[in-house]
Formats: structure tokens, C-alpha cells, sequence
């Protein structure tokens, strides 16, 4: 299968809007040594202790050639099978997968801003994710193990977890796609080799803040809160500094055994503040997370230090 190409033909919509768009997608798919598969990624979810036995993973990478209306016009790099309503004439989508062109295309569009937060530091932390399609490929698996680590996110959307009283409650969505990541850091130290896994960690830290001030400067939608909790996260336990003058952030260490203890930190962070209660009830497991968030989008401290960089360095 994986060596096949792909043409898929109909509606699609994004996550965050109802309306649905006529929508095509070309291309193949993508395999090859060193790549996540899901099917490595299932084989460790099924021995980890935190996994619940509701959902499995599939995700696959694909090398985009073609793309029209939703697929070309949003920066989603993920598309969902179920979002996507097939015409008669399209394959059907029988999984999940990563576009990694457009993120590709996408990530040279960022690294201005990520130079212009991370400073004298950008480019080493850069040269850090150089392989950057598997980059791409194994930090999507890993943060898709993260989201079904606990109550799975299959199930979360099924019960309706992101909603109340029938609107979108984006505190919920913020604190699981954070929750996703800072399990993806303990599933990649735990799956991969030690360079690859500290490249995903960095690659995520990267992203997410060069998107944070790319959304900033330009006043398009970009990952929400979720930059600012994990700015929070980094900040609390030791990873960086933050120099308000120079409105930089600076890895506190590159040593390869630092971040990956860093990862597994986080990893087990994620656990006792939101994954631990996931055996219970689905309100109450909403209002532990909004109680999470709340707690750290409230710190004084942290906003006036996280604004200092973001909101006073705008390209």
C-alpha cells in the first residue's frame, strides 16, 4: 500500500469550522528505514502502561504532488478521514495522514521568527533538525500516541470532551493538544534512538514558538495557548532562560542526556497533572484540564515573561 499513489476527490472541512468545501489531494505515500510506522506506534501503545485499550493509530506520511481548495488553502498538515466525504470518483481515506511537503514548505516560512526568538542560539538548535521530512513524519506519530495515551481522543471527540453546552470549549482543546505533546517527548525517548527523539523534542519546541510569533506578526490563527503552556512547561522546570531585554529564549543545555531526561520529565508532568485522572468520569476529567489550564494561563509571572518575548518582537 505504501508505495502507492493516492487521489482523493470530494468535501472536506477543517476541525475547527462546519462548512465543507470541494477539496483534491494527490500524491504517494512515504516509507522508508528510520520511519514510525503505525504499526510500531500501536505494538508500544498496547505495552504502555498509561494506554487504555480504546484507540489505535492510523497515520501514514504522504509526498504531496496536487492539492486544491481546503487541502491547499488551510495550513493544516494533517487530514483526517473524518472530515473528508468522498465523491464517486475518489479513493476512499482510510486513514489519517501527514502532508510533510506542505509542512516543509511551511517550516521554511517559519525559521525568521524562529531566528528572531532563539537569537545567537537559532542556528545550532536548527541544525538540530536537519532531517526535517523524518523529523516531520516521526514527531506527527509520536504526538498522535500522545493524544491516545489516557482517554483516547476518538472517544474524546465521540462524547463530546471538546464541548460544553454545545460550543467549543478551546481551554480543552489547548490542554490535550499540550498534553499530546509533552507525551510525545516520553514516546519518542522511549521508541527512538537518542538523536532521533532529542530532533522531535527541538522541532517541537521550534514550531511551536516560531508559529506563535509568525501568528503574532502576521494576525492569522496559529496554536492557540498551546505555545504559552508549553513556554510554561519549559520555563518551570529548567529548560530555558528568557531574557525580557533581548526578547530571546535560550535552551538552558544541547547535552544529549539533559533533554532527554527533559523529555521523560515532561512526559510524566503530563501524566500527574492530566493523564492520571483519565480512568474517571468525562466531566470530571474536563474540569481537572480546566482547572490545569487555568492555573497556568492565570500566572502573572509567566504571562508577563512569555509576552515580553512574543508580543514585543514582532517582524
Amino acid at each position: 500500500m505504501l508505495n502507492d499513489i493516492f487521489h482523493f476527490n470530494g468535501l472536506y472541512r477543517i476541525q475547527s469550522k462546519k462548512k465543507m468545501i470541494p477539496s483534491e489531494i494527490k500524491g504517494k505515500w512515504i516509507n522508508g528505514e528510520n520511519l514510525l510506522t503505525s504499526n510500531d506506534v500501536n505494538a508500544s501503545l498496547k505495552n504502555h502502561p498509561w494506554w487504555q485499550g480504546e484507540e489505535l493509530v492510523t497515520l501514514v506520511g504522504a509526498d504531496v504532488s496536487f492539492r486544491s481548495g481546503l487541502f491547499l488553502t488551510e495550513p493544516d498538515i494533517l487530514i483526517k478521514k473524518q472530515f473528508f466525504v468522498p465523491s464517486p470518483n475518489s479513493d476512499i481515506m482510510d486513514f489519517d495522514f501527514v502532508d510533510v511537503n506542505k509542512s516543509m514548505i511551511l517550516w521554511g516560512e517559519r525559521t525568521k521568527f524562529i531566528r528572531a526568538i532563539f537569537g545567537d542560539q537559532a542556528d545550532k538548535l536548527i541544525s538540530l533538525a536537519k532531517d526535517l521530512k523524518s523529523i516531520i513524519i516521526n514527531e506527527y506519530f509520536c504526538h498522535e500516541a500522545g493524544h491516545f495515551i489516557g482517554y483516547a481522543i476518538r472517544s474524546k471527540y465521540k462524547y463530546g470532551y471538546f464541548k460544553v453546552n454545545g460550543k467549543i470549549a478551546w481551554p480543552l482543546v489547548f490542554t490535550e493538544e499540550f498534553r499530546a505533546d509533552l507525551h510525545s517527548f516520553g514516546f519518542a525517548a522511549n521508541n527512538l534512538s537518542s538523536q532521533s527523539s532529542i530532533s522531535i523534542f527541538i522541532y517541537n519546541i521550534l514550531l511551536r514558538f516560531g508559529v506563535e510569533l509568525q501568528s503574532r506578526t502576521t494576525l492569522k490563527d496559529g496554536y492557540g495557548a498551546v505555545p504559552f503552556l508549553l513556554f510554561s512547561f519549559l520555563y518551570q522546570n529548567d529548560i530555558i532562560d528568557c531574557d525580557c531585554y533581548t526578547r530571546t529564549i535560550r535552551l538552558k543545555s544541547l547535552d544529549s542526556e539533559f533533554l532527554l531526561n527533559k523529555m521523560l520529565l515532561a512526559d510524566q508532568y503530563a501524566y500527574e497533572n492530566l493523564t492520571r485522572c483519565e480512568h474517571l468520569n468525562i466531566v470530571d476529567i474536563q474540569i481537572n484540564a480546566a482547572k490545569f489550564y487555568k492555573s497556568i494561563t492565570t500566572d502573572a509571572e509567566l504571562v508577563f515573561k512569555f509576552n515580553s518575548i512574543f508580543s514585543n518582537n514582532l517582524i
